[in-house]
């Protein structure tokens, strides 16, 4: 235990030497020694094929080039310029490449000044891409999931929208397409999305339709509450089997009418009214 003692006490002694030889060589110096101790720090992402672009040492250099320093580029003013230039001649490949280059970093480079542009170019990038197969994508065993994923998440649901309304047929016959169509909830209270709602009530078979309609059955109450919802549910009253709109009839004869003063409200009872049974009628 004595021994002990000693050589801590020793260990001690030779930090704070150390400290106040580090202090001395500071104030010599006329350094802060905390900016000393950073000052001394490498670089965060340190590259030196961005310092080589920076001195014009790399000439015809592309995106496939980057590799490890597409970070380090997307950081720096210059770099994010070429990153952003490059991107908008790039092919799939390179495209890929640096989709996956960036893996791991978006959020950092989302919050920076310089990385945030090579984020939102890439992005835009590749939802222009996306657009421009919708069909094909949704027919496709794993496209179909990005697509699904762009109805949920992303603003650009009308360019989507638009082709998958001229095309419902065909997706709702397709396996893959189906699973695209089946978003049916989200799509109904869109602007363009109940019109491909509308559009495959009227145009596919019973048997396809079938499953559409159950979940717009079990989502009456929310879907009459809004606007294009209610447009959805309006044509289902108009040309829906009668056992159909006997669901819908009985859904809003609960609480839903303590909003009878919404105008959407008002014209699906109006079309209750004109093509309803005399029972549903009096309801």
């Amino acid at each position: 235990m004595i021994m002990l003692k000693i050589l801590l006490h020793i260990m001690v002694q030779h930090v704070q030497t150390v400290r106040v030889a580090f202090l001395h060589q500071c104030a010599k110096n006329n350094v802060c020694p905390a900016v000393y101790a950073i000052s001394d720090r490498p670089p965060s992402h340190r590259s030196k094929l961005l310092d080589a672009y920076h001195n014009k040492r790399t000439a015809n250099l592309q995106l496939i080039d980057l590799g490890e320093h597409v970070v380090a580029f997307a950081l720096d003013p210059q770099g994010s310029r070429f990153i952003q230039q490059k991107l908008e001649r790039a092919n799939p490949t390179e495209k890929a490449q640096l989709v996956d280059a960036l893996r791991g970093h978006v959020l950092e480079l989302a919050q920076h000044m310089n990385g945030s542009h090579v984020i939102r170019k890439a992005l835009e990038t590749i939802i222009n891409e996306i657009l421009t197969q919708v069909i094909p994508l949704s027919l496709h065993k794993y496209g179909c999931w990005v697509i699904e994923c762009v109805l949920e998440h992303c603003t650009h649901k009308r360019l989507v929208l638009e082709q998958l309304h001229a095309n419902v047929a065909t997706l709702v016959t397709d396996q893959y397409g189906n699973h695209v169509i089946q978003h049916i909830n989200s799509l109904s209270l869109h602007e363009y999305g109940n019109l491909v709602v509308q559009r495959l009530l009227e145009h596919c078979t019973e048997q396809q339709k079938r499953p559409v309609l159950e979940q717009l059955l079990d989502n009456v109450p929310t879907l009459v509450m809004d606007k294009y919802g209610s447009f959805v549910i309006q044509h289902m009253v108009e040309h829906g089997r009668p056992e159909d709109r006997e669901r819908i009839v009985r859904s809003l004869q609960g609480d839903i009418m303590k909003h009878i003063c919404r105008k959407a409200i008002c014209n699906i009872i109006e079309k209750c009214l004109i093509f309803g049974t005399t029972e549903q009628k009096n309801a």
